[in-house]
């Protein structure tokens, strides 16, 4: 393991080696990594930029790399894995000056590609230790770093030892069940505020916390194919159930990831989850009761 800059180890999965100079050493790289047993994946070149290797290995086959090659030094990024849970937010960026819109916390799918998130729990506080103050200061400061003066924008984030990770800054509202999850919980439509950003427009905008929990609950596809329909019947008299959104139509294909990570998403209903009751169970009991037919091609 690789001495982290924090307290603990790097959790290594994989590192990059990008050459500089010629491409002939580069397309000498696979040979090289070989000799040194590095295992060496060939990345697509990006414009502007040269080739790179995909390798596997451990802190000491670098240490003995780069005294074989001295004069090559090119630099390392290796990967840290944060045991972590994941958030999500919105929030207005307005010269310098953030206001948050929406907090939740990312429900992780026990099934599906890595990363797959099955649903967003809105939250009304910040995990123990971060300050609101401190949490909206850091989020102007990567939006600056961006360049964003003023716009909605949405950041994904871990919190690990009290220190807040971000992940990703983008200049948009959150997207897939979220705006239907801010509609329900906090009576805001959030993509109507953002076209009023865009028009110079007085804003309201309201606390972000919500009166009760809401989630938002992504239905995904578990085989690809022909999507014929939901049977929703099963779960339409469940009171806690505020919206079912189906964004398929019958005869669109399917594909499951990798191919695609798009097209697998069939919908998503908007809840408020029972009192003591296990979220993931919860979650799981809902999409347990749709019948999702999907036709093999």
């Amino acid at each position: 393991a690789l001495e982290s800059h924090r307290s603990g180890t790097w959790k290594m999965q994989q590192i990059f080696f990008q050459p500089w100079g010629k491409i002939a050493y580069s397309n000498r790289f696979p040979e090289v990594a070989a000799n040194w047993s590095f295992t060496a994946e060939p990345k697509k070149n990006v414009a502007g930029h040269s080739p790179s290797f995909k390798t596997a290995c451990n802190s000491e086959k670098i240490t003995a790399f780069t005294r074989a090659f001295p004069e090559i030094r090119p630099p390392i990024i290796a990967e840290e894995f944060i045991d972590a849970p994941e958030f999500s937010c919105d929030f207005l960026m307005d010269k310098g000056e953030v206001t948050l819109i929406r907090l939740a916390r990312k429900i992780p799918s026990s099934y599906g590609p890595f990363g797959t998130t099955m649903g967003y729990v809105l939250v009304d506080t910040l995990p123990q230790g971060i300050d609101l103050g401190r949490f909206c200061r850091y989020l102007a400061q990567g939006a600056g770093a961006l360049g964003i003066n003023r716009s909605i924008c949405m950041a994904d984030f871990m919190v690990h030892r009290g220190e807040i990770i971000l992940l990703e800054i983008a200049p948009r509202p959150g997207g897939d069940c979220l705006p239907a999850l801010i509609r329900s919980a906090l009576q805001l439509d959030i993509l109507a505020l953002n076209l009023d950003v865009a028009q110079k427009r007085p804003l309201r905008i309201g606390p972000f916390r919500p009166s009760q929990p809401f989630v938002g609950l992504r239905i995904h596809a578990r085989q690809g194919g022909i999507f014929r329909r939901i049977n929703c019947k099963a779960v339409e008299g469940n009171p806690r159930i505020k919206e079912i959104n189906i964004v398929r139509h019958p005869g669109d294909i399917i594909r499951m990831p990798p191919e695609d990570y798009d097209s697998f998403l069939l919908g998503n209903i908007i809840f408020t989850p029972e009192n003591g009751m296990d979220l993931m169970s919860e979650c799981s009991r809902l999409l347990d009761g749709l019948a999702v037919e999907i036709e093999s091609p």
